[in-house]
């Protein structure tokens, strides 16, 4: 699949003169879940911009280009396709964004596989933290809870367990209750 991003090029007065389009290539797969978070990482390190997501190929291009203009967790909640990141993309390049074709191409490609659209099932024994604030709209610190209660107390086996989890609300998962897997 092939994706445009659109360029404008744009006088000092604020007028446009032209538009270029290049070509970045976009992921050929359907978006993944989410790695694991977990990380030997030092202390340190989890407290920098956008730590809490997985590693893979793109990551720190889109930390780095994205981070320029807002924190990366705000892409957290929009989970789309390769399709949608591109629009997004190319929407943020009209406001500014700063970047190579390549980097574009990168950040698209990680989103759409790091940050994709929901699944049909989530299975709430792998998932993440970041997982359920991008699927479910959880806090950092709720989905983080739900990671530290799975691992303080073993696997849910209900939704009778997971609203167990302090700060869970109940009448909030009954929306993703079909959804969900033990």
């Amino acid at each position: 699949m092939t994706f445009r991003f659109r360029r404008v090029l744009v006088m000092a007065a604020g007028l446009a003169l032209t538009a270029t389009l290049t070509e970045a290539q976009a992921p050929a797969a359907a978006p993944a879940p989410v790695a694991s978070t977990a990380s030997a990482a030092a202390p340190a390190a989890a407290s920098a911009p956008g730590s809490e997501f997985p590693a893979g190929a793109g990551r720190d291009t889109f930390i780095r280009v994205c981070s320029a203009c807002h924190a990366p967790e705000q892409v957290i909640g929009h989970g789309q396709d390769a399709s949608g990141w591109a629009d997004t993309i190319n929407q943020m390049i009209q406001n500014g964004a700063q970047g190579s074709d390549q980097d574009f191409g990168d950040i698209v490609q990680y989103l759409s596989t790091q940050v994709g659209p929901m699944p049909a099932q989530i299975n709430v024994n792998t998932v993440t933290s970041l997982d359920l604030q991008n699927w479910l709209g959880f806090t950092p610190q709720l989905g983080d809870a739900v990671i530290a209660y799975r691992t303080a107390h073993g696997k849910f086996t209900s939704l009778a367990d997971l609203e167990k989890v302090p700060g869970v609300d109940p009448s909030a998962l009954a929306n993703f209750k079909n959804a969900l897997t033990f």
